[in-house]
């Protein structure tokens, strides 16, 4: 791991942190650049996702829905949208999603991880935050893809689902490195 890359991490570690506090407090623009912070640190491919440079053995949770999905693939047959995890309100009335894992808590490599559908049987992770950073979060692209325009139509308390969805990740992405690999980088 090169020292470079190594506080390129931790500098997104920090960011990550201070736009979850701000997002929870209410500010719910910072989706965007935590959109960006995801795509520099899962996404990219060349070079590698920062992360993976940095924690070449990184292990993330399998999601609950990826595990239904694999025993019983009939249910995306006509399925519009899903929740890959639970919403709820803060006690300052601010929208939370939280990703749901399988019971069994699975691990799986970073590249399984961001294929995973998110949503809609068409939008994995990946496209997700790619489409949040790409379109929004790091440029103002004059249309939305495929990915944006299912979001728009699926709101809750006037938060679109691509919104709730980057914030998910990102809380849980900082706090899997927090508890666990945090130690291993400073």
């Amino acid at each position: 791991m090169s020292d470079k890359n190594r506080k390129d991490l931790l500098n997104s570690f920090e960011l990550l942190n201070t736009y979850i506090q701000g997002y929870e407090e209410g500010n719910f623009l910072l989706y965007l650049p935590m959109s960006v912070e995801l795509r520099k640190l899962l996404c990219e491919n060349n070079p590698s996702p920062l992360i993976s440079r940095v924690i070449p053995n990184l292990k993330l949770h399998k999601l609950h829905f990826s595990e239904i999905l694999e025993k019983a693939p009939s249910l995306l047959d006509g399925l519009v949208n899903f929740m890959p995890g639970r919403l709820e309100l803060s006690t300052k009335k601010v929208a939370r999603f939280t990703l749901l894992f399988t019971p069994n808590k699975e691990e799986m490599d970073l590249d399984k991880w961001v294929n995973q559908l998110f949503f809609k049987e068409s939008i994995t992770i990946r496209n997700l935050i790619k489409s949040v950073a790409d379109k929004e979060g790091a440029h103002s692209d004059e249309n939305y893809d495929t990915t944006l325009k299912h979001c728009d139509n699926w709101v809750f308390n006037d938060i679109r689902c691509h919104i709730l969805g980057i914030y998910a990740i990102a809380k849980y992405l900082y706090t899997l490195l927090d508890l666990e690999y945090k130690q291993h980088i400073i």
